[in-house]
C-alpha cells in the first residue's frame, strides 16, 4: 500500500510512504468467507522550526504496551480517539480503561533537500512512561543536537531521556551532512512502564540525498521506458509470429481444400468419361451394324451383277453357237 500526500509546504515534491500488505490483513465485510477489505495506517510528520516549513517525513507507528514483552508495529486501524484531536496533534489520547499503553511514531526515511534534516519521535500514552532516545550516525555526519519538546535545540548530544505521562511528548535529532555516504539514523529506545518493566527497540531510518534522489529517479524512468519499449517489441514480435502461424494455417486449409476440390473433379471426369465412353460403343455399335447391312447390300447387288453377267455370256454363247 503506497500513500501519497502533498500539500502547499511540501513544494513541487510530494511525500510518498507505504506498508507491505499480506492476504491475512484483509478481514470479510460481507460474510461471504472472502477477505475483502484491510487497513493500513500511514504516518506522515511535517516538520518546522518555529512555524518556518523544513520537511516533511513519513512515519511508522510501533505501540508498547506492559503485557508484551517487545514492541509492536501497529498494522490495523487508527487506535486513537480521533475526536480528540487538534490542529498541533497535542490533546490526542488513548483509550481510556485499557492496559498502559505507549505509542510512538518513528522516523521513516527521507529526501535530503539541504545538508541538514530532522528526525522526530513523538510519544502518545496513557499512563506514566518513562522513555530514553538515543541516536547514532555514520561516519561523515553529525549530531547537531536534540530538540525537547519545547523546541528548544541541546546542542552536542545524541540520548535525551524524558517522561511521558497521559499526554503528547516529541523528541527529534538534527543531523548535519559533513561529507559521506547516503544519511542514516539508527536509535535505540528504552520504556520504562508504570510498573517498571523495561523494553527496549531499536529502529533505522536510511535516507537519501536529492541529488542521488533525482539521479536514481532519472535511472528508473529511463529503465521504465526501456522495459517498455522491449515489451512493445515483444509484442510486436509474437503479434507477427500468430499471423504469420494464421496465414501458414490458412494456406494449408487452402490447399487442402483445393486439392479436395481437384479430386472432385477429377472423380466427375472419370464418371463423365465413363459415360462417355458408353455413348462412342453404342454408336460404334451403330455404325457397325449399319456398315454391316451395307456391306451385305453391296453383295447383294454384286451377286446380281455377277448373275446377269453370267446369263448375258450364257446368251452369248449360245448365239455364237447357233452361227
Amino acid at each position: 500500500v503506497i500513500g501519497r500526500y502533498a500539500d502547499a509546504s511540501s513544494r513541487t515534491h510530494p511525500v510518498y510512504v507505504g506498508k507491505p500488505l499480506s492476504s491475512r490483513a484483509f478481514v470479510d465485510t460481507d460474510n461471504d468467507g472472502i477477505g475483502d477489505l484491510a487497513t493500513r495506517n500511514l504516518q506522515i510528520m511535517k516538520i518546522s522550526k518555529k512555524d518556518e516549513y523544513k520537511e516533511h517525513r513519513g512515519g511508522k507507528k510501533v505501540v508498547v504496551k506492559e503485557s508484551k514483552n517487545e514492541p509492536e508495529d501497529e498494522e490495523g486501524p487508527e487506535k486513537l480517539d480521533r475526536s480528540n484531536f487538534d490542529d498541533d496533534f497535542r490533546s490526542q489520547s488513548l483509550p481510556v480503561g485499557t492496559e498502559p499503553t505507549l505509542e510512538v511514531i518513528v522516523p521513516e526515511s527521507a529526501v535530503w533537500e539541504g545538508t541538514t534534516s530532522v528526525y522526530p519521535f513523538i510519544f502518545t500514552s496513557n499512563s506514566d512512561w518513562d522513555v530514553n532516545v538515543c541516536a547514532e550516525v555514520p561516519g561523515g555526519y553529525q549530531i547537531a543536537g536534540v530538540y525537547n519538546d519545547n523546541g528548544d535545540l541541546i546542542p552536542d548530544t545524541g540520548c535525551l531521556q524524558t517522561f511521558v505521562s497521559d499526554q503528547t511528548i516529541t523528541v527529534a535529532f538534527e543531523v548535519v551532512d559533513i561529507g559521506s555516504p547516503e544519511p542514516e539514523l539508527n536509535s535505540i529506545l528504552t520504556f520504562a512502564s508504570p510498573k517498571g518493566k523495561k523494553t527496549v527497540r531499536k529502529h533505522s531510518a536510511s535516507d537519501v540525498r536529492k541529488p542521488r534522489h533525482d539521479k536514481d529517479v532519472r535511472e528508473a524512468k529511463v529503465k521504465v521506458k526501456a522495459d517498455k519499449q522491449e515489451k512493445v517489441k515483444k509484442e510486436k514480435a509474437e503479434k507477427a509470429k500468430k499471423e504469420t502461424e494464421k496465414k501458414k494455417k490458412e494456406q494449408k486449409k487452402r490447399k487442402a481444400s483445393l486439392s479436395a476440390s481437384l479430386q472432385s473433379s477429377l472423380l466427375q471426369s472419370e464418371v463423365l468419361e465413363a459415360e462417355l465412353g458408353s455413348d462412342r460403343e453404342i454408336v460404334l455399335t451403330k455404325n457397325a451394324a449399319a456398315t454391316n447391312s451395307d456391306t451385305a447390300a453391296v453383295l447383294v447387288i454384286t451377286a446380281i451383277i455377277v448373275a446377269a453377267a453370267a446369263a448375258l455370256s450364257s446368251t452369248v454363247t449360245q448365239k455364237s453357237m447357233k452361227k
